[in-house]
């Protein structure tokens, strides 16, 4: 989920560590459930998430001056079977 005010739908990359395991396109306000495969190579070990989305915001640049944070997408749990 994204709460970025100037953006209906952001895509958001995941990867685990070098590997590209897919783009989604998320939603502004919205919980969206992810799936991807694990590479085989990945599995069986500790890897890097990296969830990255096209572009962030800051709460400072839409009128809460004190809040200088710069946000991206909500994440709510990262699981493995």
């Amino acid at each position: 989920m994204h709460v970025n005010p100037t953006a209906e739908r952001i895509p958001v990359s995941f990867r685990a560590d070098d590997a590209t395991l897919g783009v989604l396109q998320l939603e502004r306000g919205k919980w969206t459930d992810a799936s991807f495969d694990v590479p085989q190579s990945l599995r069986g070990r500790v890897a890097r998430v990296t969830i990255a989305p096209e572009r962030t915001w800051s709460p400072a640049e839409h009128g809460t001056k004190d809040d200088l944070r710069t946000l991206g997408v909500s994440v709510r749990k990262i699981a493995s079977p």
